[in-house]
């Protein structure tokens, strides 16, 4: 439970200004009133300031690394209503979204209670990740230490830049080394802000110094993010140049160790589905959208909310299925997930995809010999097979009829009817010469 004095809050890049004096919530570290450093380690929602009747509760989520969660988002309770800041500029007021995006991010795992002392927070079990050995610790070191350096030194009598220096260092050097230098900036961008409020001036061409154009990193918020939905699993951020949902620490961590793109195969008595998580498609520079089955026209489906695409056939759709019948008595449909096939003179940085996935049923032996079962036809005037035909049914021309085949004594989890052919015709005989052929060879 934390419960520090009044706070500044930086949320996507805008600052949330209240009179002095000023604190800061910046990537997993809230540095207060009295530039006392506090590390949030977990994924959890806590109390950063309030009273009877307002609050501010603040959400932290991790990124690409499983053990620094980041501001995620803002509520903020008023008179028991509370408004709700998340990813993508959603604004929610109780139950009503105020943004034109459809769905709000959501914070989940998270439980807590309220008492006559605060609010206890019940959190999900700490994360750690291995040391990252992809890091120069002193090159980003350095970085930080430009808050110590002009133009800074001009904000130094009114804003202590030592907090600012250790949080940059202790949490950029976790990540790999272009990584790390581009979430110095965060810190640096945080900086310059709350020098600006302090004095009321803005630190002049503090980004050339630093190298910290309003494009550098994933991590200062983007233009283009505040228009994109990602899922709870993702978070919006920039790659290559990019902006797109990148997938969270904690859920790419559950295919990382197979290198799987989704999850297992489904199967069921008659089909197959295999689902694929759309931020590793995009992560490995594979557009979801030119991916098939064998047969080009069976292409995957991204659900909207998940961002998870579906790849599926079945009996009646096979999707260029391949049949194998092996000795064991064991038949086999496999498809497989591949790439269209692009024009030979066309550059493309997508990999090239193919993922095979398959099930199989066993065949049952049935012996042979004689089979006693009834047989009935019914005929009836809707498709709802209710209402049936009866001797004084009266018909007018061209008029449907729905012709049902039923029988009685067969297991249909062992033996499936076919019929082969089927006629109408005005005489009591199958031998009639006049037939009206509604099936031929079944």
């Amino acid at each position: 439970m934390m419960k520090p004095g009044a706070l500044l809050l930086l949320l996507a890049g805008v600052v949330h200004a209240v009179p002095p004096p000023v604190g800061i919530v910046t990537g997993s570290t809230i540095i207060d009133i009295f530039n006392v450093i506090r590390s949030i380690p977990d994924r959890c929602v806590y109390k950063l300031m309030g009273s009877a009747d307002f609050e501010i509760l603040a959400g932290f989520q991790e990124r690409s690394r499983a053990d620094v969660p980041f501001l995620d988002s803002v509520t903020i309770n008023v008179g028991g209503v509370p408004t709700y800041l998340g990813q993508g500029g959603v604004v929610k007021v109780g139950d009503q979204t105020l943004t034109l995006n459809a769905t709000a991010q959501l914070i989940n795992d998270v439980a807590f209670s309220k008492d006559q002392t605060g609010v206890t927070v019940h959190c999900e079990v700490l994360y750690s990740d291995p040391p990252n050995n992809a890091t120069n610790c002193n090159i980003i070191t350095e970085h930080c230490d430009l808050l110590m350096k002009a133009p800074f030194t001009d904000c130094h009598d009114h804003v202590d830049p030592a907090p600012y220096v250790t949080a940059c260092v202790e949490t950029s050097c976790r990540f790999p080394t272009v990584e790390g230098l581009a979430l110095t900036c965060q810190f640096v961008d945080a900086y310059a802000k709350v020098c600006a409020l302090k004095t009321n001036n803005t630190l002049v061409d503090w980004r050339s110094p630093t190298q910290c154009s309003k494009t550098v990193t994933h991590y200062l918020p983007q233009d283009s993010c505040l228009d994109l939905y990602c899922s709870e699993n993702e978070f919006c951020g920039e790659t290559n140049g990019e902006t797109q949902c990148i997938c969270r620490a904690l859920f790419a961590a559950k295919y990382n160790p197979t290198n799987s793109l989704g999850d297992p195969t489904v199967c069921t008595d008659h089909s197959a589905t295999l689902t694929l998580a759309g931020c590793l498609l995009s992560a490995k520079h594979i557009d979801y959208t030119t991916l098939h089955l064998l047969n080009e026209s069976c292409k995957g489906h991204m659900d909207a909310e998940t961002h998870m695409v579906t790849f599926s056939f079945d009996r009646i759709n096979s999707c260029g299925t391949e049949v194998t019948k092996t000795n064991s008595s064991q038949i086999i449909y496999t498809n497989t997930i591949t790439m269209q096939n692009s024009s030979a003179d066309v550059i493309t940085r997508q990999d090239q995809v193919a993922i095979d996935f398959s099930c199989f049923s066993v065949v049952q032996e049935i012996e042979s010999g004689t089979w006693n079962y009834t047989l009935m036809m019914k005929a009836y005037t809707d498709a709802s097979f209710v209402h049936p035909v009866g001797p004084d049914t009266e018909f007018v021309l061209d008029q449907r009829v729905w012709v049902e085949l039923e029988t009685d004594g067969l297991d249909d989890n062992l033996v499936s009817i076919v019929t082969d052919s089927c006629w109408a015709t005005n005489q009591p005989t199958p031998d009639a010469s006049l037939q009206h052929h509604l099936i031929i060879n079944g």
